[in-house]
């Protein structure tokens, strides 16, 4: 599945090798690594860890200080991607250690998705300043994809809008306006649907628009959306297919979803 590049890159179309030892010097990364954290509440046989980073704190040399593999397209990028994917890379080696022990380079395939060991499927995604990253073993579960976003803001909305919500679904979302901010339920909105799409992308193959899945329900006290495909994508998600989503929502306005396809 692809690894999340940014909003706005996804919505409007849209990672020299380096190596050092797998444990790295705590020291480097605590100024870039502002906090690390655990499951923040999502059910399932997961390993989950993200993060807050600050970008102004980056340096090229954290990449060999902590074992990470850097790709020549992430090293030609700016700085700001760089941060980010090393971000990204550093909660995905806390995971699958976290899941199995496991010190493996997670490197980048022909679609800038994460390769992961064998026998391991998980997501990673970043915001502008938190990245997290999820595994879990392939015996248990199909596919997965985690998405976390900055709140988007009300100029963003009218930018991206009729890009992510289709027909019933500004009732569905919208009607739960009492209990959670209108920008906040847009955001979990398309953060949902870039989780799907990460969770159904190695089965299904090929690129979908958003248009392909219909949110058609949340429920705020359980933190669950509930989702629908709208057309076929594969075998097994096929027109009316029903799932459903959980989310989280963190400190500084921090969006979190998570799509499970058992």
């Amino acid at each position: 599945m692809p690894e999340d590049n940014g909003m706005n890159e996804r919505v409007f179309p849209e990672k020299s090798q380096t190596r050092v030892n797998s444990v790295g010097d705590k020291s480097a990364v605590s100024t870039f690594i502002v906090s690390e954290h655990g499951n923040p509440g999502f059910s399932g046989a997961i390993s989950l860890c993200y993060c807050r980073f600050s970008v102004a704190a980056y340096a090229d040399d954290l990449f060999q200080r902590h074992g990470i593999y850097c790709p020549p397209a992430i090293q030609a990028s700016v700085e700001k991607r760089r941060a980010e994917f090393f971000a990204g890379r550093y909660c995905a080696k806390k995971s699958l250690r976290l899941l199995n022990n496991s010190v493996t380079d997670v490197h980048i395939g022909k679609h800038r998705n994460p390769l992961w060991p064998a026998h391991i499927i998980g997501s990673i995604s970043h915001s502008s300043r938190y990245a997290v990253a999820i595994t879990a073993l392939e015996s248990n579960i199909r596919g997965i994809g985690i998405d976390i976003q900055d709140e988007i803001d009300s100029d963003c909305y009218a930018k991206i809008n009729r890009h992510t919500l289709f027909d019933r679904e500004y009732d569905a979302i919208f009607k739960h306006s009492h209990a959670l901010p209108v920008n906040q339920l847009f955001t979990l909105a398309f953060s949902v649907k870039e989780s799907f799409f990460k969770a159904a992308f190695t089965e299904v193959g090929r690129y979908f628009d958003f248009s392909s899945i219909a949110i058609t329900h949340i429920n705020p006290q359980k933190k669950l959306i509930s989702m629908r495909v709208n057309e076929t994508l594969s075998e097994r998600l096929t027109i009316g297919y029903e799932l459903r989503a959980e989310y989280q929502i963190l400190p500084d306005k921090q969006f979190m979803t998570l799509v499970i396809l058992e």
